[in-house]
């Protein structure tokens, strides 16, 4: 199953997203009116993922309003930016 996904940093990438893509990812920060924003674009959204960073600097109401809409919180528990040569070599 290939799903389509997105990667959204501000507010000018909601209008990258088509009907096809199921899953975003939050680059920057998480906040109610973007949330809302993405589901008006596409209501069809069925996972949101985020960095852990994201997800501490976030209001915990984001993150109910997002479950509300029956839309699936992955957080991704990894340093910023590109891995070190070594780090992928010992992957």
């Amino acid at each position: 199953m290939n799903v389509k996904h997105l990667s959204i940093s501000n507010y000018q990438d909601i209008q990258k997203i088509s009907s096809s893509v199921k899953i975003i990812h939050l680059r920057k920060f998480a906040s109610i009116k973007l949330i809302k924003k993405i589901l008006k674009k596409n209501s069809g959204i069925e996972k949101i993922s985020l960095s852990k960073y994201v997800y501490t600097r976030s209001n915990s109401h984001v993150f109910d309003f997002i479950e509300d809409n029956d839309i699936e919180v992955s957080i991704r528990n990894k340093g910023p930016g590109r891995p070190n040569l070594l780090e992928t070599i010992r992957i």
